[in-house]
C-alpha cells in the first residue's frame, strides 16, 4: 500500500513528545513499512523503538544518522517496498484514521496520475482556531496541544480531507526525484 519515511532531529523533550504522538496517529496503518531516521542520542532512539513496537509496527527500521538531510532521505527511500510514500518530515500527526479511506485516496492518486497529495496548513490552522480546544495564540501563530483528545477532535472535524502540517503523500518515483533533486 504505502511506506512511511521520515528523517527528523530530536533534541528536546517536547520534540520527542510530538514525535510519539505523531507515530500513534499512524497506528491504523501499523502494518505499513516504517523507515525513520532520528538524529538523537541512543537513549532517545531506544525510547522511540519501544514506542514503535507498542504501536504495533512490525515492518520498521529505525536509524540514528547525522548528515546531509537529502542524502539520508534518499538512503531511506531506496529501501521502500511500495508505490506510495508518506513523507514524514516533521512531527505533525496524520488526521486520517481509516485504512479504507486511505486506500480510496491512493487509488484516486493512481487513477488520476497524481504525484503529490498535500493540504494547506494555513487553512487547517485557521479552521482549528474555531473548533479545536487547547490552543494558544503566539506571536508567530496558533499552537495546539498535541494530545490524544485534540487528535480525536482533529479527526472528527477534518475526516479524510487533510493531512496536517508538512507530512504529505507522494508516489515513490516523485519522492526519489524530489529528494535527489533529479528533475
Amino acid at each position: 500500500m504505502l511506506s512511511i519515511v521520515g528523517n527528523i532531529k530530536i533534541n528536546d523533550a517536547t520534540r520527542l513528545k510530538y514525535l510519539k504522538a505523531t507515530l500513534w496517529s499512524f497506528e491504523f496503518i501499523n502494518d505499513c513499512q516504517l523507515l525513520l531516521n532520528v538524529d538523537c542520542d541512543c537513549q532517545v532512539l531506544d525510547s522511540i523503538t519501544r514506542q514503535v513496537r507498542k504501536i504495533g509496527f512490525t515492518n520498521f527500521e529505525l536509524s540514528n544518522q547525522s548528515g546531509n538531510y537529502g542524502k539520508i532521505y534518499c538512503e531511506l527511500l531506496s529501501k521502500v517496498n511500495s508505490d506510495f510514500v508518506i513523507n514524514f518530515i516533521e512531527d505533525t500527526f496524520m488526521l486520517l484514521d481509516s485504512k479504507d479511506k486511505l486506500k480510496v485516496i491512493l487509488k484516486a492518486m493512481q487513477t488520476e496520475r497524481v504525484d503529490i497529495c498535500k493540504s494547506s496548513f494555513y487553512q487547517i490552522e485557521k479552521n482549528s482556531s474555531k473548533e479545536i480546544l487547547g490552543h494558544y495564540d503566539m506571536n508567530y501563530g496558533l499552537v495546539f496541544d498535541n494530545n490524544k483528545t485534540n487528535h480525536n477532535l482533529y479527526q472528527k472535524y477534518y475526516g479524510t480531507r487533510y493531512y496536517i502540517g508538512v507530512n504529505f503523500i507522494t508516489t515513490l518515483e516523485f519522492a526519489k526525484k524530489f529528494w535527489s533533486r533529479e528533475f
